[in-house]
């Protein structure tokens, strides 16, 4: 799932430690310290919540880098409870990532000395059925299903956000993460 493979649609996930296990993301066997690389060989974003940092040093943050492949992709995720003053140490906290470090997704106005901030001022109740929660802002959607999407739910959605420009679909990791990233990719392949 990495961008050889998805040119149309960048895919990724929240976080990359919590909600995985409900879908054996990763093998049994992986060491918990490796989980960024799997992902990053699978996928090419991944968003950071604010809360997720408390307690990373720097030395955590340069492996991070390291650890990912060259296009792969941070984004810092901010939410309504978190304060600006906790959204700027988040992001110097992901300093070392440089320029892997593309955007703060946040669901408030932000005043920040960082380049690119997103809005997620849309917060849809979604009446998909099948979606929990479907956030857009910028170039970026995130999706909450605590299911298997079906195909023509995953078609009808991103079709819809193939029209609001969105390049980039991150999953709240749940019950039926890999099948829903399999029909992203696919389904956004043959979109074109």
């Amino acid at each position: 799932m990495s961008e050889a493979h998805s040119p149309q649609l960048k895919l990724g996930t929240i976080g990359w430690e919590q909600g995985f296990e409900a879908d054996h993301f990763y093998p049994d066997d992986l060491p918990e310290d490796w989980r960024l690389t799997y992902l990053s060989n699978e996928l090419d974003r991944v968003a950071i919540p604010v809360l997720a940092l408390q307690g990373v040093d720097e030395e955590t943050v340069e492996e991070w880098e390291e650890d990912t492949h060259e296009q792969f992709r941070f984004y810092l995720w901010a939410t309504s409870s978190d304060t600006p003053s906790q959204v700027a140490e988040a992001l110097e906290q992901l300093s070392p990532l440089g320029e892997k470090l593309c955007a703060v997704l946040s669901e408030q106005p932000l005043t920040l000395n960082f380049s690119t901030v997103l809005l997620q001022p849309q917060t849809l109740k979604e009446t998909m059925g099948e979606i929990q929660l479907l956030s857009v802002g910028g170039e970026v959607a995130i999706v909450e299903a605590q299911q298997e999407l079906s195909p023509m739910v995953m078609r009808e959605l991103l079709e819809r956000l193939k029209g609001q420009q969105v390049d980039t679909l991150l999953f709240v990791p749940e019950a039926g993460l890999i099948a829903n990233l399999a029909n992203a990719e696919t389904i956004s392949a043959l979109l074109g």
